[in-house]
Formats: C-alpha cells, structure tokens, sequence
C-alpha cells in the first residue's frame, strides 16, 4: 500500500518478476491478488486471471467474452499463456488483461472497486508468496475523479491490512515528502511496526533541475534520503526502510535489474549506520521480507498446526462417509449383503417387527405410525368396507323398482310386477356383485400404493450409500415383482367376488338357513312376547349371529357394522305406524333372502380380503418372488461386470479420490510443520527451513 503512482505495482512486479500495469495516476483500481508458486517441473508452468462471476459489471461481460474470457467453476478466467506459446507469458498480454479485469469490475472509469482480481502464476522463477496490490492512496480527488474516491480507497485499504496475519508493505516514492497518510494508516493497525517494512522508491528520480550536474543531483537525493531517514526514525519504532531503485526499460532482465540497482545505491552506502541500518535494494528487501515472513509464521504455528489437525480430521470424518471403492468380488460380496439386509428387512414388515425399522421410522416419517405398513392396509380396507363396498337397501321397494326399471331400458321387458321373482334376486345380486368387483380392483391399487411405498423406503433405506443399485432395485422389483403380484391379486379378487355374488355358494350355509328360518317363524308367529321381539328385529339380529351351528363348523363370524337386522329395521314393515308384521310374499322372501345372502358376502369378503392382500402384496413377495428377482438377475450376461459399475459410483469414485488428495496435501502440510518445531526465546528463525 502506499500513495497513488509511489511505484507499488513496480515493487511488486520485481518481487514477483511478473510484469504489472504501472503508469502515473490511478494505475490499480481494483485489489490485485497475486498467488505465487514455485513449481520444480517447467511443464506445469500456469498463468491465469479470473475474477468471480456475480462481481463481473452486467454490460462488461460481452466485452470478457470478446477478449477470450470463459467461465469456469463460477468464475470468468482467461490464460495468459496460448497454446504452443514459450514461457513467460508476454508483458503486454499480462497488462492487458490485468486491465480487462479491472474494467469488468470496477468500469471504465475512475472508480475502484473492493473485488478482488486473483492472479494464478507458477513457474521456476517465482517464489511462493501471496502479494495484494491494493490502489494507491489520494489525498483529495482531482478532476472527473469522484468526491468520495479518497475515502473509499482508504476503506479498501484498511480491511486488507487490518488483518493481523498480513504483511505490511508500505511504498513510498522519495521524492516526495514523508509518507504522512499511508504511515498513520499503518500506525493504526501495526502500532508497534512488528509486521511492517518501509520501501523509499525513485531515489534516482530526485533532481535538482534539468541542467544540473550529475554531482549536483546525487548530492540532492542524498540530502532527500537523509531527511526520510531522520523523520521515519524518529517514530522510535523497530522500523525497516529499504532503498530501491525502479526497474529499467521493459524486458530489462532481472540480472540486468540488479546490477544497475547496484550500481545506483552504492553512492549511499555510507549512510547506512551501525545501529539499525536501512536495507539497500532489491536482495535486502526480499531477504527482510523473508524474515518477516518466518518470524510471523513462527508465531501462527501452534495454532497453524492446530488448524490443519483439525482440516484432517474432518476430510477423514467425510471419507468414513464415502463408500469404498470395491472390487469386482468386494462388489458380488456387498451386493449379496445389501440384498440379505433388504430381505430381513422386508422379513420384519412381514411379521410386524417395526422396532427393527426404527431408522426407517425416524427419518421418513413425521408423525409416530403414519407410515407402518400394516396400519395404512387397515385404513384402506375399512374405508372401503364401510363406505364404499355396502349392502344396497333389498326391503325397499323403490330402490328395487328402480334398478328393475332400469335394467329394462337397457334389455327391454316386462313392466316389473310381471318380471319373474328369480330374474328380480338375479338383477340385483348382480348390480351388488358389479359394484364390489369395481371396488375391489381400486381397493386393490391402494393398498399396492401403500405397499410399495414401505418397500420403497427400505430400498433407499438399506442402498443409502450405493442410489444407483438402490434405483435398479428398486425399479425391478416395482416392474417385475410389485406389479406381478397386483395383477394376480386382481384376478384373485375378481374371481372371487364373481363367485360369491353371482352363485348360490352360501344358500345351504347355517347361517343363511338360520335367517330364513326366523323369517318364515316371523310372519306365522303368534305368540306376541315373540313378535315384540321380531318387530325391533334386535331378536332376529342377535338369533341370527347367535344360532347354534352344525358341529365341526367354523363358528359364525362377528356381527358386521351393518348388520341384517339393522337393515331389516329400517323397511322390514309396510306400515310402520301399525307395526304390521312383514307381508307374506315370495317377492319379501326374494328380498330378505338377497339381504341375508349379500350380508354375509359382505361379511365373508371382510374377514378374508385383508389376509388375502398381505399374502399377495407382502408374504410371497418377501417368501419367494425377491430371491427369484435376484436369481434370475444372476443369470442376465455381463452380470457381473455391471454390478460392479454399479456398485463402484464413478461421481464416487471421483469425489473418494479428491478427498484422498486433500487428506494426502494437508497431512504433509502438518508434518512438515511438525519437523520445524515451536520456536524458542532468542531463536533466529531458520531461512532454509
């Protein structure tokens, strides 16, 4: 840092030996990051600018594009150096993007900018060392410069330097006056000058006039040389100043450079004293920084160290989370395992051992049991029991014209009274048998949903850390397994509701005996105690699903939620008011018997229907159908080698070696930091080391 145009960039440019923008007025407008490396191999020279992307003004990035600037990992970049062209790159090819850097962030203007251009640069000739050139100090703004320029150039300024883990590299030009502004900058952050150098530059520029004799001017410079040597030292600081003279022409080499710097200082080599001598030249000042450097980096050490520990550990931590990459017979191994912890853990939906699913439960669920699998196939089949597969209402009168009439509109026939009663129990026993084959088949495909959604979730479960074999798994077993089995259970479930309400299968059952038998004692019955209790049909309800029943038969099912008698009750008399008993007629019989048969359909399908799904959706899928998947999957060609690209992820395989590549470059970091050692009181730091 240091005021506008006192030859910072030039410094900057012999310290590194890269070739910066340097001219009078504001040269720098924007932080110039330049990271440095020493690289032994001459083949993997690199230069290259790059600014970041959302610091790019909007109108300037065609102008990038047009100077051969691209984008790459977020950030606009352009090589220094084309293809086939010798090292260096060219002084004028390293000016000029510098520039279009700074124009793309700051405009093409007078204002600055606090985004930072980074300089890539390594090579045999350059030392490893991270240099900011940050814009020069003004005092006041002058001409089309903005007002608040000074300011804000000293904001730049401070946060760069505020940072206890920098240098400070104040550039003053000698033949102006001491450098007030930028060394009460400096005084501000670093009071006791312990991470600070002074560099007086342009000594050789200080002349009397332009007629003046060589003596005249050497002896001017001296007298201005004094005087910035008696006014720094009066700080009374530890306060290095070093004297060096600007490079010559462009593409003077850096030999060429010292020599003439050589020979310019020695006129002023008495003035260094015996106490604390100012530095003259280039070789004084890189060897100062030198010590600064290690002197600094001696004190960060302890918690350098600390810091890289802490960097290993965690790039350990996060390879423990990255799959191993495994070889063709690891990946038969861990294939064969992942497939065994899918069939447990299938075997314990099976036998609802939710405990052992716990990790399944807490990650993909919100709520305590909404996702278990046994509690969302009882939701489906309630609902479909008690709302939508329902006994029609038999003993009403109007709702069995009204089916008859409409059955006629479509075949045609006689008025209804004439329709034979056999046709009437025939049409109606049909249109409940319609209506429960369509249920059934949707009842189906939810309950599938619910299914395949738990089986889903332990795929993912069980293959977390291999997705690509946890999607072919799943994807097989969805198309080959899942989707077999509902086809079966579908045709399962029709048959079987075809053949239950379509036949007579229950028509000889003690149940449906039972039912009639109390319907025909019912209409003949005269003992009125009896018929008190028919006529509330509680009687007939409780006698029905109470009846005794042959011997070695199953006994007779729980009443359902809407049972015989209660349908009964509600149209079991003409006339109500009355309490007439039911009309004795083949017609009511007809009627009660379809009640009672398609009650206990209703029933039956209840009871049955729910074992039948699990043995369809879960109990054959986990007993036989996945271990046929695999091992018809064994006997597809080239099994193997594709279970191993599956198993060996290549965005896996990429990110395990970049974190292995981390963990190798920290690692050796840290143990050449430990072979230095902490250093002691009165130690003179170690140069080589």
């Amino acid at each position: 840092m240091g005021l506008q145009s006192a030859g910072k960039s030039t410094v900057i440019s012999r310290l590194t030996n890269i070739r910066l923008p340097s001219k009078d007025g504001l040269s720098t407008r924007a932080p110039l990051h330049i990271a440095s490396r020493l690289t032994t191999d001459d083949q993997l020279n690199l230069a290259e600018l790059s600014v970041q992307q959302h610091d790019v003004i909007s109108s300037e990035t065609n102008a990038l594009r047009a100077s051969g600037w691209h984008l790459k990992d977020m950030r606009y970049v352009k090589s220094l150096l084309q293809p086939g062209q010798a090292w260096p790159p060219e002084d004028d090819m390293v000016v000029a993007a510098v520039e279009e850097a700074t124009a793309a962030l700051a405009g093409r203007g007078k204002n600055i900018t606090s985004k930072q251009v980074m300089l890539r640069w390594e090579s045999t000739t350059t030392p490893n060392l991270d240099v900011i050139d940050l814009p020069g100090i003004i005092i006041s703004a002058v001409g089309d410069q903005p007002d608040s320029l000074p300011q804000d150039i000293k904001k730049i300024v401070r946060e760069y330097i505020s940072d206890p883990a920098t240098i400070i590299l104040c550039i003053h030009a000698a033949p102006n006056d001491t450098a007030t502004a930028p060394m009460k900058l400096v005084m501000d952050f670093d009071p006791n000058l312990e991470r600070s150098v002074v560099v007086l530059t342009k000594v050789d520029q200080i002349m009397v006039d332009g007629n003046a004799s060589r003596a005249a001017n050497i002896e001017a410079q001296r007298t201005k040389l004094k005087q910035h040597l008696e006014e720094l030292s009066s700080k009374k600081k530890p306060l290095d100043i070093v004297l060096v003279k600007n490079s010559g022409m462009p593409g003077t080499s850096l030999h060429d450079q010292l020599a003439e710097e050589e020979e310019t200082l020695s006129i002023f080599r008495d003035l260094q004293h015996a106490g604390r001598k100012p530095k003259l030249g280039m070789e004084a000042l890189v060897d100062r920084l030198s010590e600064v450097l290690i002197s600094r980096s001696q004190e960060e050490l302890p918690g350098l160290k600390a810091h890289l520990r802490a960097a290993v550990n965690k790039i350990k931590a996060e390879l423990q989370d990255i799959p191993t990459v495994a070889s063709p017979v690891e990946a038969m191994r861990l294939a064969d395992g992942l497939m065994e912890q899918l069939k447990d853990a299938l075997r314990h939906v099976a036998n609802r051992d939710f405990d052992k699913l716990r990790p399944y439960d807490s990650e993909k669920r919100e709520r305590a049991e909404e996702d278990r699998i046994y509690k969302n196939l009882q939701d489906v089949h309630g609902r479909y029991f008690n709302q939508v597969i329902v006994v029609p209402p038999f003993m009403d009168d109007a709702y069995w014209n009204k089916l008859i009439m409409e059955q006629m509109e479509h075949e045609g026939g006689m008025l209804p009274e004439h329709v034979p009663i056999q046709v009437q129990r025939r049409i109606f026993r049909e249109e409940f048998g319609n209506k429960v084959v369509e249920a059934l088949d949707s009842m189906a495909e939810e309950a599938c949903t619910v299914v395949w959604r738990t089986f889903e979730a332990l795929v993912e479960l069980v293959f977390k850390s291999y997705r690509r074999l946890g999607d072919e798994v799943k994807q097989r077993l969805r198309e080959k397994v899942v989707k077999v089995q509902l086809h079966l259970l579908k045709q399962y479930l029709k048959s079987t509701a075809e053949a239950q309400t379509c036949g007579d299968l229950y028509t000889l059952s003690p149940m449906y005996a039972t039912a009639m038998e109390f319907y025909e004692r019912s209409i003949t019955q005269t003992d009125k105690s009896y018929d008190r209790e028919l006529r509330g049909c509680l009687g007939m309800e409780d006698a029905l699903f109470k009846a005794p029943h042959k011997e070695n038969e199953p006994p007779l099912p729980n009443k359902p939620e809407q049972p015989v008698g209660s349908v009964l009750d509600a149209h079991r008399a003409e006339d109500k008011a009355d309490h007439r008993v039911l009309s004795i007629s083949t017609l009511r019989q007809q009627q009660w018997g379809s009640l009672v048969y398609c009650t206990i359909v209703h029933a039956s399908l209840m009871d049955m229907l729910p074992r039948v799904v699990r043995m369809f959706l879960i109990h054959q899928v986990v007993d036989r159908r996945v271990a046929d998947m695999v091992a018809d999957w064994r006997l597809e060609p080239g099994w193997d080698e594709w279970l191993h690209n599956m198993i060996v992820d290549p965005e896996v395989k990429v990110l395990r070696d970049s974190k292995q590549q981390q963990l190798d470059a920290l690692q050796a970091a840290l143990d050449r930091l430990a072979a230095i050692g902490s250093p002691r009181d009165g130690d003179k730091p170690d140069r080589n080391k």
